[in-house]
């Protein structure tokens, strides 16, 4: 009796510098752009509920950067999540 050979790895192969580098440029373009549509769509919320302009502090940039850090946390945390093995 013969003993079956192992069984493929699905594993394949590490990813190289080029393509890691593209996809942190990917998710990099990604997590701001949807970053700037969240925003843009709680200001167009904003004024249609209350009819006020909603003027977004644009000089306030640690409010906007602490922002942008938990959107880039919850961005990997999601896809980590629903990917992840």
């Amino acid at each position: 009796m013969r003993a079956e050979p192992p069984a493929d790895s699905l594993a394949g192969h590490y990813a190289g510098p080029v393509t890691r580098l593209s996809a942190y440029a990917v998710d990099a373009f990604v997590i701001v752009a949807t970053y700037g549509l969240i925003l843009s769509l709680i200001t167009f919320v904003w004024q249609l509920v209350t009819r006020r302009d909603l003027e977004l502090p644009a000089s306030d940039t640690l409010v906007w950067l602490i922002g942008l850090g938990i959107w880039t946390f919850l961005y990997f945390a999601a896809s980590w999540g629903l990917v992840a093995k």
